[in-house]
């Protein structure tokens, strides 16, 4: 009966599975160090237009709906007196808007309802690209219409939550 155990074969697998092992534990090291998500966008911001939007006869109230995906953020654009049944639509429908976060800055680009942007009833889409810097609850930017070069400034502010616990006042 001959020996299925030889002195080359044990020694093969033991550096293998260290090599692995060390190779995990670097691996895991450096993600624990240097890798970390970004901060928590989601949500409603109350957006506020510095003046109006080209092609639009008036500046109308705009809430902006984010919802994230670690750097990638899908959003969509709404009238802020929305009614509930409203906010229930299907995601085709309602997150128009696709970009990223990164570095505190959120670029976004997509199709958003006329009747949205300048709160007319008006059928059809424009394309529009908004970009914005986050700090805290707040953001700033500019969006720009149809790729035309003037840009628009806003800000923003999240909107507090309908399902959030009431802050208690001690």
């Amino acid at each position: 009966m001959s020996s299925h155990f030889n002195v080359k074969s044990l020694t093969f697998y033991a550096v293998a599975i260290s090599s692995v092992l060390l190779l995990f534990k670097v691996v895991t090291a450096y993600g624990e160090s240097k890798l970390k998500a970004p901060q928590t966008i989601g949500g409603s911001y109350r957006l506020t237009f510095a003046n109006s939007l080209p092609g639009c006869p008036q500046i109308a109230p705009v809430m902006l709906q984010l919802d994230q995906s670690g750097m990638y953020v899908n959003a969509a654009m709404l009238k802020p007196l929305a009614t509930e049944a409203e906010h229930k639509m299907s995601a085709e429908e309602k997150l128009t808007l696709t970009g990223l976060f990164k570095n505190r800055e959120l670029n976004l680009g997509g199709k958003v309802a006329k009747s949205v942007l300048c709160g007319v009833q008006e059928s059809g889409e424009t394309a529009i690209t908004l970009t914005s810097q986050i700090d805290g609850n707040k953001l700033a930017g500019e969006i720009s219409i149809n790729g035309e070069g003037a840009k628009t400034p806003f800000t923003g502010e999240k909107a507090e939550s309908p399902n959030a616990a009431p802050a208690s006042s001690h």
